[in-house]
C-alpha cells in the first residue's frame, strides 16, 4: 500500500485475488486557506519576503507572490474566498444562477 501526504487509502475490490488501494482526495478546508491568505497579508504590511511567507504559510513562492499581487490591486479583499454557487448540474458560476433559456 502506498502512502501520499494528504491522501486518504480507501481499497477497492477489482477481482476475487486482487485488491488495489484507490486515493481519494480529503475535501478543501476553504477556512483554512483563507486563514493562510490573511497570514500571508498580515506578513505583507510587515514587509516581510515571499520566500520566508511561503516557508512560513507553508504554501510556494509562486502561490505567495500571486497572493501579494492580488493584495496590491485589491488589498485584503482581494485575497478573501470567493464562494461559488451552483447553477445547475455541474455548472458553477460567480453570481449564481444564470438564465440560459433566452439563448436557446
Amino acid at each position: 500500500m502506498v502512502r501520499h501526504l494528504g491522501m486518504t487509502s480507501v481499497p477497492v475490490k477489482q477481482s476475487v485475488h486482487k485488491s488495489t488501494v484507490r486515493r481519494v482526495r480529503p475535501r478543501r478546508d476553504f477556512a483554512a486557506m483563507e486563514e493562510r491568505r490573511m497570514r500571508a497579508a498580515d506578513m505583507f504590511e510587515q514587509g516581510v519576503g515571499p520566500a520566508e511567507i511561503a516557508r512560513q504559510v507553508g504554501v510556494s513562492h509562486q502561490i505567495v507572490s500571486d497572493w501579494r499581487a492580488a493584495w496590491r490591486r485589491s488589498g485584503r479583499e482581494g485575497l478573501r474566498a470567493v464562494l461559488l454557487q451552483e447553477c445547475g448540474p455541474g455548472r458553477l458560476t460567480l453570481g449564481g444562477r444564470v438564465d440560459v433559456m433566452p439563448a436557446l
